[in-house]
């Protein structure tokens, strides 16, 4: 009969890594292996290549080293940062960041831990964007909003006084704030006293 055949229990298969020895295969070119304690995983990041005296910090902040024999940056990815905002901030396609980094989507929870970013012609859009020269109209801009009031109706500075305080400063923005809040702080003290 049917019913008083004997079930056959399924086990399923174990494995024993404790005997395995062999290592890593070698990593791509331009990549290592980085071992991850929490999770004991490996995974391939970018590795970073040092060019001696060629190698140059791109920006004290976020120390990323930018090398000139290369065309391409490193950025180590955080939180806060979104796929198209890399994209933006680099001024790179998505294209482009997918393929150096050899990905098939726009998560960057599956991205490694620092992209490669593709500079084209070796100079990055970031290093031309800092130094970049402010022209007179943004910097008297400048003056006027750091030395402006959050009170309606109070003008403590003027375009004419603006650039005045910026010729003085032979065009230093810096220094022309400076003197500027320094006089604007010293007649506001002689107003108060009289």
């Amino acid at each position: 009969m049917f019913w008083n055949t004997p079930q056959k229990v399924s086990v399923p298969p174990t494995c024993d890594y404790s005997n395995l020895a062999s290592s890593l295969p070698d990593p791509p070119k331009n990549q290592r292996w980085e071992h991850n304690e929490t999770t004991k995983e490996w995974k391939l990041v970018p590795s970073i290549v040092d060019d001696g005296p060629e190698a140059k910090v791109q920006a004290a902040d976020e120390g990323v080293p930018v090398t000139s024999s290369s065309s391409c940056i490193y950025h180590k990815v955080l939180p806060t940062d979104t796929f198209q905002g890399i994209c933006l901030r680099y001024k790179v396609t998505a294209t482009d960041l997918r393929r150096a980094n050899k990905m098939m989507g726009t998560n960057l929870k599956l991205a490694p831990s620092n992209l490669l970013i593709p500079i084209k012609g070796g100079v990055s859009k970031l290093d031309q964007k800092q130094t970049k020269e402010l022209t007179t109209e943004q910097k008297i801009a400048a003056i006027l909003s750091a030395t402006s009031t959050r009170e309606e109706g109070t003008k403590k500075m003027g375009y004419s006084e603006a650039r005045a305080y910026l010729e003085l400063n032979d065009g230093d923005l810096n220094g022309a704030i400076a003197n500027a809040k320094e006089d604007l702080g010293w007649s506001s003290s002689i107003q108060m006293s009289t």
